[in-house]
């Protein structure tokens, strides 16, 4: 048998191994990418100055102003309400993190191998980044809940009828303050499907690609409520995302090597098709595939209190003890849920 290092006493009570100091792995989730929250707290955020709540203004109607007329006509000028306001209330959400002075003094060099500090935040931040993720393709359960943010099955309700048929969420008389019944304008594109297939899912989302995509009119200049972004997605989950590369790879003939060529690069419109490993977890959808345009879905966050960092400072009890908080005010925005689409079997 071969002798190894630790078969050497001397050598292992006079030796340390190495310690990788600095340096851990990152074992806190089982999601292996964090998408949702990716864009919730870098890319596509907007921050308002101030204000109780976020508001929403949308003009429904077009009031039926315009006629064809002949030589001298009389004038008939017709006045009435175009415009609906709603509303979307702010949520606080939190992270914190503690630690004993004496730990400190313990995690101080030349014994420290990881900062304890940054452990404990790091965590923290994890935390939160699976708080939002899960949050993001969720909603609350009802109105009664005024802690929960407005998540993505708020805004985006699945109708198996094809077309603007998704109106309100179970458990809400109002979508952002404004009940879509009333205000038929106000629905998403949804629809059912059976197969990944061209006569099928693929025939559906070309339409909807079609019917959803809404330009201002000719002369229609006013500014329109945006984050500035132009970016599009479509998120599924891991059955109907296989579907589609499958799908992808069975109409090209050239694939050479690689055994999954369209892994992860398959688009739909020059659409990227993207993994949300939540929505492996969905209950409320089967196989759902959502199509969001970011330039109207975003989160809005209150002036000054986005991620702020407050301490460390004494806990009130513990006087050995300091903590961390970090707080956010903010809600999930849509301006326009026609630009919008779902689809599930």
């Amino acid at each position: 048998m071969a002798l190894q290092s630790a078969d050497y006493d001397d050598l292992v009570l006079s030796t340390l191994a190495d310690l990788g100091r600095g340096e851990w792995t990152d074992l806190t989730t089982d999601l292996a990418d964090h998408v949702a929250a990716r864009e919730l707290l870098v890319k596509n955020r907007v921050k308002i100055d101030s204000g109780e709540n976020i508001r929403l203004n949308a003009q429904t109607s077009h009031g039926n102003e315009a006629s064809h007329v002949g030589l001298y006509a009389e004038d008939d000028v017709a006045v009435g309400n175009t415009m609906d306001q709603g509303s979307i209330p702010w949520r606080h959400t939190t992270t914190n993190w503690a630690y004993d002075r004496r730990e400190l003094a313990m995690n101080r060099r030349p014994a420290r191998i990881l900062s304890m500090v940054e452990e404990k935040r790091s965590s923290s931040w994890a935390a939160l980044a699976q708080l939002m993720e899960e949050t993001f393709w969720d909603k609350p359960d009802d109105s009664s809940d005024t802690t929960t943010p407005y998540g993505i099955d708020y805004w985006l309700v699945y109708n198996a009828t094809v077309g603007f048929n998704g109106s309100l969420p179970s458990g809400f008389t109002t979508v952002g303050g404004i009940d879509s019944d009333t205000v038929t304008r106000w629905k998403n594109y949804t629809g059912n499907y059976t197969n990944v297939t061209r006569d099928d899912l693929i025939q559906t989302m070309r339409t909807a690609c079609r019917k959803t995509a809404f330009k201002a009119p000719p002369r229609v200049n006013h500014k329109q409520p945006t984050n500035g972004s132009t970016k599009r997605v479509i998120y599924c989950n891991d059955t109907s995302c296989q579907a589609f590369e499958n799908y992808g790879e069975a109409q090209n003939e050239n694939l050479g090597k690689d055994l999954a060529s369209m892994a992860d690069v398959v688009t739909f419109k020059r659409i990227p098709i993207e993994y949300a490993e939540q929505l492996d977890a969905n209950t409320n959808l089967t196989d759902p595939i959502y199509c969001i345009d970011w330039s109207v879905f975003y989160p809005v966050f209150l002036e000054g209190e986005y991620l702020v960092e407050t301490g460390p400072k004494q806990a009130a009890k513990q006087h050995t003890v300091s903590e961390v908080h970090v707080d956010m005010t903010w809600n999930l925005r849509c301006t326009n849920r026609r630009k919008l689409s779902v689809f599930a079997k």
